[in-house]
């Protein structure tokens, strides 16, 4: 079959040249399909691990405005010694340096609204909630009450923080 082909081919001319043509059009169609398709796959690869991380800062955004929320309860509903409201503001400073080591630089969305900017955000509000919790209070020796002035004073703070925490996370 091959052989008849071939004395075909050898007859005419100019088949044989749109033969080669043919022929190597569909070897560098293959050649190109035999290219890309590796780079589709690392493309898609690429892709979801974007998106586990953007649902992983979605999370950890979820998660800090939820501790910050606990924190509004616990010190409104068990107003703290100074101790356990330094006890508090660690527990708030541990959860900003977890933030702060998201690796939020190489989230997709980096513009000024965009998810690595209000991870960023999000740092300095829990900058400013462990501020407004400690700060002002190192004063008073370990076991002294705090006032009821100083605890509406902490409970604002920390309820504009649940605000603009919310905020962050939409």
């Amino acid at each position: 079959m091959f052989e008849t082909a071939n004395q075909y081919l050898s007859w005419n001319q100019h088949l044989a040249g749109w033969a080669q043509f043919v022929g190597a059009m569909l070897a560098l169609i293959a050649a190109y399909v035999l290219a890309v398709m590796p780079i589709n796959a690392q493309r898609k690869d690429a892709l979801a691990a974007a998106d586990a991380l953007d649902m992983a800062a979605k999370a950890l955004l979820e998660s800090a405005a939820t501790l910050i929320a606990e924190q509004v309860d616990e010190v409104r509903n068990n107003w703290p010694t100074p101790l356990s409201l330094s006890l508090t503001a660690s527990r708030l400073t541990t959860r900003g340096d977890r933030i702060l080591a998201f690796p939020h630089h190489q989230l997709r969305d980096q513009s000024a609204d965009g998810l690595a900017d209000r991870i960023l955000q999000m740092a300095e509000l829990f900058r400013e909630v462990f501020h407004h919790t400690q700060a002002p209070y190192g004063g008073p020796d370990r076991g002294q009450r705090l006032t009821s002035a100083a605890r509406d004073e902490v409970v604002g703070h920390l309820e504009e923080a649940v605000r603009k925490a919310n905020l962050l996370i939409y």
